[in-house]
C-alpha cells in the first residue's frame, strides 16, 4: 500500500504540475509517508492529498497499515544505517546554517566529522 501511494501521489503531482500546489502539497505528503511511524501521523496528510493532489494517492494512505510505516529499509547492513543516519545529520546541520543558527566555522566542523562518517 505504501508503494501504491508513493506511486498515485506522484502521478497526480505530474498532472496537476500547472497549478504548483499539487506540487508542493505532494512532496509534503511523500515526506510525512517517509517519516511516519504511526497511522496517525499520516492521517490528515492523506485527507489533504486526496482533495488536492491524488484522490488514489490518499485512499492509499489511508488504508496504509501500521506494520508498513516506520520499516527498516529491505538492506539491514550497519554501514548503510550510518550512512543514512550521518546523511540526515548533514541535512539537520545544513538547514542550521542556514537558518543561522550555529556560525560558518561550526557549521565547516561539524560538516567534515559527518562526511568522514559517510
Amino acid at each position: 500500500m505504501k508503494t501504491a501511494a508513493k506511486v498515485f501521489t506522484i502521478i497526480g503531482m505530474i498532472f496537476g504540475f500547472f497549478l504548483i500546489y499539487p506540487i508542493v502539497l505532494g512532496v509534503i505528503c511523500l515526506r510525512k509517508l517517509e517519516e511516519a511511524k504511526s497511522r496517525e501521523d499520516i492521517f490528515t496528510w492523506a485527507i489533504i492529498n486526496i482533495f488536492l493532489v491524488s484522490f488514489l494517492g490518499g485512499i492509499f494512505m489511508l488504508l496504509i497499515g501500521e506494520d508498513e510505516l516506520g520499516e527498516a529499509s529491505v538492506i539491514d547492513a550497519p554501514s548503510v544505517k550510518k550512512t543514512s543516519s550521518a546523511a540526515e545529520k548533514l541535512v539537520e546541520l545544513k538547514k542550521l546554517y542556514d537558518d543561522g543558527v550555529i556560525t560558518e566555522a561550526e557549521y565547516q566542523e561539524k560538516k567534515q566529522k559527518y562526511v568522514d562518517q559517510l
